[in-house]
């Protein structure tokens, strides 16, 4: 899954279009619904699969979360190094930290409140942050 994630953050790099961006406000949250909502319902036939069947069948939906996911940080951080490149140290740092944070909360949220929590809680994340995006983006022309 880090392959597909990883392919998310190439394919972004090379993205000029701020409309792209308007779009990725609604797309992303909804991937996230959708894999949510897919695992949800087909759990239970999930489950009866033998093991590397429901591997190999979940690998789809979630290889399209993962490409999805791997597309913020190129993006921001290219942002970053375009409006003020000695603070682009400062946010790759700070990328670093909260990754390992949230990483650390989801997991919390997950034990306490369930999975679902944890997902339901990354649509609305992910949607700020495509909108803060886009409207840097539509603030800085050219980003190269």
């Amino acid at each position: 899954l880090l392959v597909f994630s990883g392919l998310g953050s190439r394919y972004v790099e090379n993205i000029r279009s701020n409309q792209y961006f308007l779009k990725m406000i609604f797309t992303h949250p909804l991937i996230i619904l959708g894999f949510f909502l897919s695992i949800h319902y087909l759990g239970a036939w999930l489950l009866e699969l033998p093991g590397i069947l429901s591997l190999l069948v979940i690998l789809l939906p979630f290889s399209l979360l993962a490409f999805t996911a791997g597309m913020p940080f190129p993006i921001l951080s290219k942002l970053t190094h375009q409006r003020n490149p000695n603070f682009f140290q400062v946010v790759f740092a700070w990328n670093g930290f909260m990754s390992v944070i949230a990483s650390l909360l989801s997991h919390f949220a997950a034990i306490e409140f369930g999975i679902h929590f944890a997902y339901l809680l990354s649509m609305p994340i992910y949607g700020f942050f495509w909108i803060i995006v886009y409207y840097l983006k539509k603030t800085f022309h050219s980003i190269t």
